[in-house]
């Protein structure tokens, strides 16, 4: 049984909203789907691997700045935890 799997997502939607935590003034709601087309590779992931969404919140800048940065598809690697 493998270890671990590895999914591609796209980032559908990215928007902020206020927080009334005055040390995170900003609360970073990003959703992605699971690739289905647009290039091979994408057509391969879907056939191959787990489809679906995932929801993410963050308020740390850093981390947001990865899915704000523009790029619009990302690898994630499922792998169980000990």
């Amino acid at each position: 049984m493998d270890e671990e799997v590895l999914a591609k997502f796209k980032l559908v939607k990215a928007q902020t909203d206020d927080n009334p935590n005055p040390e995170h003034p900003i609360v970073y709601n990003l959703e992605l789907s699971a690739v289905t087309d647009g290039s091979p590779e994408n057509k391969e992931f879907f056939k191959w691997t787990p489809g679906g969404q995932i929801f993410l919140g963050t308020m740390n800048e850093k981390a947001a700045a990865l899915f704000l940065s523009g790029a619009k598809e990302f690898y994630v690697i499922f792998r169980k935890a000990s």
